[in-house]
């Protein structure tokens, strides 16, 4: 449990120095789950996709939180 929270915080850091980096926001929000918050990385994933529209792992992630 410790090595998510330590990654969560990574990225939360992470997004605070680049939050226009789609890659960024992607791996903020692929680390969300694992903390259990789904509407965290669905707002980290539709900035992403705001940024670019075509990031195709991005889009794909959406698609999966919101179908579970």
């Amino acid at each position: 449990k410790e090595a998510r929270e330590e990654k969560a915080s990574y990225w939360m850091n992470a997004v605070a120095q680049y939050p226009t980096e789609p890659d960024v926001l992607y791996n903020a929000s692929v680390a969300s789950p694992n903390m259990g918050d789904k509407k965290a990385a669905l707002g980290y994933l539709q900035k992403a996709l705001h940024i670019d529209p075509l990031f195709v792992k991005a889009n794909e992630l959406r698609e999966e939180i919101v179908r579970n």
